[in-house]
């Protein structure tokens, strides 16, 4: 079953998504056609579409109880008794989630507000982007241009990524294939997970990595004159900065040059070169025992860092 709503952005180019406990599929809309947003499953009721002010917002509505409509709501990641990612993970399997899909202009600008749910972004050249998971997964496939990235829990993946890139999590593990970086200052940062960044062979970029507790290693030339900086910090994980299968052909807008990408090798994101140190193995069996971090977050940094 998909139902279909028209979005006027031809009006109001702006897109602000709200929509919780779904997959939220963005994917560019084919030439000549109008942009619109489709709904798939029963688990979602229907969308709301209004425009004002140069911004398109899209609520969607769940089923609620005696047959209500529930309207989408962007809560703090810890509202309500099932906050935690694994129970998302486990309802995403039963297969009771929705499915919203958007069909944008590749150079659109977008805005995706996510309490808990799963976001997938592809094929989007030069837009600007921001998305906002509190509990969940992001994933980017092929996708340039202004891109901002924040869970406070969930992992976050791209590749073929390149423009302008600030990424951050507070709980998850971070992994980008880079294809280009823009002029200008990068972050990525996370509190508790492991950072793997693969960069296009030859790419001229300067490369600050800093870690609280944990490894940061970087197997890629740092060029202290670039026009690009690439910042990465994790207060408790690893950090891993090495070439990616692909060569760095410039940096492209808005649209990327049209290339055959080589399969990605099957990396795991909390594997590190580094093993830790004493000291630092002391520091987290500490932290255990004031109860600051669980034992489940304890074992997942010591894999970050090196030990199974």
């Amino acid at each position: 079953m998909s139902r279909i709503t028209p979005l006027p952005l031809d009006e109001h180019p702006r897109l602000e998504l709200d929509a919780d406990f779904v997959h939220v599929h963005v994917v560019p809309v084919e030439a000549g056609q109008q942009p619109f947003v489709e709904v798939l499953g029963e688990m979602c009721s229907s969308v709301d579409v209004s425009g004002g002010g140069g911004t398109t917002r899209v609520r969607l509505a769940h089923p609620g109880q005696n047959g209500t409509k529930e309207q989408s709501i962007f809560r703090p990641w810890w509202d309500g008794r099932f906050w935690d990612a694994s129970f998302w993970e486990q309802r995403w399997k039963e297969d009771r989630h929705g499915k919203l899909r958007l069909h944008v202009p590749r150079d659109g600008q977008l805005r995706i507000l996510s309490n808990a749910g799963r976001v997938h972004v592809e094929h989007l050249w030069g837009c600007d982007l921001s998305v906002e998971a509190h509990a969940g997964r992001v994933t980017l496939d092929d996708v340039t241009g202004r891109l901002r990235l924040e869970t406070q829990a969930g992992r976050i993946d791209g590749t073929g990524i390149g423009g302008t890139v600030d990424v951050s999590t507070s709980a998850g593990a971070v992994r980008l294939d880079i294809a280009f970086l823009a002029a200008g200052r990068h972050t990525i940062r996370t509190s508790m997970g492991a950072i793997r960044v693969a960069l296009a062979r030859g790419m001229p970029v300067h490369i600050d990595a800093k870690t609280s507790l944990g490894s940061a290693r970087v197997d890629f030339p740092s060029l202290a004159d670039a026009d690009a900086s690439l910042f990465l910090e994790a207060d408790l994980g690893a950090i891993r900065v090495s070439p990616s299968n692909e060569t760095f052909r410039g940096v492209v807008e808005p649209v990327p040059v049209a290339r055959e990408q080589a399969p990605a090798p099957a990396v795991d994101p909390y594997r590190s070169a580094g093993a830790p140190t004493d000291a630092e193995l002391q520091k987290i069996l500490a932290r255990v025992a004031d109860g600051s971090l669980s034992p489940q977050a304890a074992r997942e940094l010591l894999r970050a860092m090196g030990i199974s």
